[in-house]
């Protein structure tokens, strides 16, 4: 469907991927937060024209398009800072809102706490 399949035997396993590609893979996660991390020089440089479209197609199926997000960097591979830190911003970014106690990038928390005296509102 797409070259984005990887040429890199450390990186693919033997039959992973029989009859699927990495757009069905990835798109399995819908409509669950997914991040795909591309490189310019890596085999992963394709998603955000190729497999990032089809994907975010299925997501569009469930009214989720913002769930879907590419970082991409110009890097000759994904294992590098820049990748890694996207991938480290990903579940803090995402998840936060659900937890008072994450801190963003500064440190600092992004959501007042409620004290333990405070009441607990209940809708």
């Amino acid at each position: 469907m797409t070259p984005a399949q990887g040429d890199d035997a450390c990186e693919i396993h033997p039959g992973l991927r029989l009859g699927a590609n990495n757009v069905e893979i990835s798109a399995l996660i819908a409509p669950k937060p997914l991040l795909l991390v591309s490189s310019t020089k890596h085999w992963t440089k394709h998603i955000p024209v190729l497999e990032l479209p089809l994907a975010e197609a299925v997501y569009q199926l469930y009214g989720a398009t913002s769930s879907i997000q590419n970082a991409h960097v110009d890097a000759k591979h994904n294992y590098n800072r820049e990748s890694r830190e996207a991938v480290y911003r990903f579940p803090t970014s995402t998840f936060a809102p659900m937890n008072p106690c994450a801190r963003d990038a500064g440190g600092t928390r992004p959501h007042r706490l409620r004290s333990a005296s405070a009441p607990v509102r209940r809708a």
